[in-house]
């Protein structure tokens, strides 16, 4: 009995547009990496984390002067200054 294929998620480890993990030569060296996976029998799943609601920092958003409230991000509930 074969053992299943690995299963690799692959995604930048940054939101913002200028990152450093989306410079041209990172994408190329990550799609090598991606592809020498594939070609050793892993199925790998290209994943925008833009796609998915995750409770993520986004410096891009942070820029544009939007805040995003999530709870606790000011204290605790009932929590008084």
């Amino acid at each position: 009995m074969t053992a299943p294929a690995p299963r690799l998620p692959a995604f930048a480890g940054s939101l913002r547009d200028a990152s450093h993990n989306r410079r041209p030569d990172v994408h190329a060296c990550a799609a090598m990496l991606t592809e020498g996976a594939r070609a050793a029998g892993a199925e790998v799943s290209l994943i925008e984390l833009r796609d998915y609601p995750l409770p993520v920092h986004d410096g891009d958003i942070e820029v544009a002067g939007i805040v995003a409230a999530s709870p606790g991000a000011a204290g605790p509930a009932g929590a008084t200054a």
